[in-house]
């Protein structure tokens, strides 16, 4: 079973869900801020540890526990998300 692709009024501030990044690959993200086309998002991009934000809501999925169903090109690494610095 497939995570769903998340709606608009799915989505909540501080909620972490898994954003497609442009590579194809899904990453843990942490909702900072809601857009009406855009969901401002920062997750660890793993292979440069970089934040990044701007995850498209159309490519945003939920997060569901350990996400068991292995969806090929998901990254969600054990480690602990902090707040991103500005």
């Amino acid at each position: 079973m497939k995570s769903p692709t998340v709606s608009k009024k799915d989505i909540t501030i501080g909620m972490a869900y898994a954003g497609k990044f442009s590579d194809g690959f899904l990453r843990r993200c942490v909702v900072k801020d809601i857009q009406e086309k855009t969901v401002k998002a920062f997750f660890v991009d793993v292979h440069t540890g970089n934040y990044v934000e701007n995850v498209p809501m159309d490519s945003i999925r939920y997060l569901q526990n350990e996400l068991a169903e292995k969806e090929p090109g998901i990254i969600i690494p054990e480690i602990e998300f902090k707040v991103a610095k500005k």
